[in-house]
Parts: C-alpha cells; sequence; structure tokens
C-alpha cells in the first residue's frame, strides 16, 4: 500500500510529501503546526529536537532547519513553546548550537 499525501505512514512521521511546496520549501503553517503537535504530544518538561521536526516535514531535512528555527522562535515569542539549551529559556534566532523545544509550563491564573 502506498503512503497518500495527508496520511501518516507506519513510522509515525507524516508525510514529506505533504510538507514541501512545490520549489522544495516548506510551508511555515505546516511548520508551527508540526512544533505544536509535537511538543503537546511529548507532554510537560519533555522536549524535542527540532531535527525531528524537520525530519517529519522534508526528504532534505537539513535543508528546513532554519525554518524550523524562525519557526520556533516566532512560537516561543507567542508563549506557545518554549526554546532551551542545556534545560535554560533561550532566543532561538541567537541560540548558537543544538537547542530543545517544549510545551511551555502551566499557567496558574
Amino acid at each position: 500500500m502506498s503512503e497518500t499525501a495527508g496520511e501518516t505512514p507506519k513510522s509515525g512521521r507524516a508525510s514529506s510529501v505533504n510538507a514541501e511546496r512545490h520549489d522544495g520549501a516548506v510551508d511555515r503553517a505546516r511548520v508551527a503546526a508540526a512544533i505544536l503537535e509535537r511538543t503537546a504530544a511529548r507532554g510537560p518538561g519533555r522536549t524535542v529536537c527540532p531535527s525531528e521536526v524537520a525530519r517529519a516535514l522534508a526528504r532534505d531535512w537539513r535543508a528546513a532547519m532554519p525554518a524550523v528555527r524562525a519557526v520556533a522562535a516566532e512560537l516561543a515569542d507567542a508563549g506557545r513553546i518554549v526554546v532551551t539549551q542545556g534545560g535554560r529559556p533561550v532566543d532561538a534566532r541567537t541560540a548558537r548550537g543544538p537547542v530543545r523545544l517544549g510545551a511551555p509550563p502551566p499557567r496558574h491564573d
């Protein structure tokens, strides 16, 4: 049985056919959705590697990494995720080296 765009294969990763535009760029809305989905699924206090998101979105995941980091920075600015390095919050735009993406801590309003 072959994959159809939009279906999730047995590997649990989203079909890369669905996330890449015809020009090979990654759709930013899909990047945001993938980040939010994975951080929510991982749960509070746990994180995902941005490369995990990129691998689920594009065949050439390394080329997708700048878009994943840029969208992660936007989501962090909006308080929808946290970007950490060594367990501490960082700005994804300026952090050098590996970062992690996680759900924000629960709010106690």
